[in-house]
């Protein structure tokens, strides 16, 4: 599939929360999922976290990951973050 101008990449990805008014999400936490890449996201719900225009489909949930390892963030997206 072709990308369009102008318009983010779709990807799986690790991001850091900035600024969360869900009790359950907090500044700081690290999710996973599949993100778009620019450089801030607005998500309302982890579990339908937006719209993929790629797929013209809703996107797959977003989740909560914790590092208790002290794992570099990147390894999430590989042999951490496979099922």
């Amino acid at each position: 599939v072709a990308f369009t101008l102008g318009e983010p990449l779709f990807s799986h990805g690790v991001g850091v929360v900035m600024r969360s008014e869900n009790p359950n999400v907090k500044v700081g936490d690290h999710i996973y999922g599949l993100i778009a890449h620019q450089e801030y996201n607005i998500v309302k719900d982890l579990e339908h976290p937006q719209y993929n225009v790629l797929t013209d489909t809703p996107s797959h949930p977003l989740q909560l990951i914790n590092n208790e390892h002290g794992l570099p963030w990147s390894v999430f997206l590989g042999a951490a973050g496979m099922p």
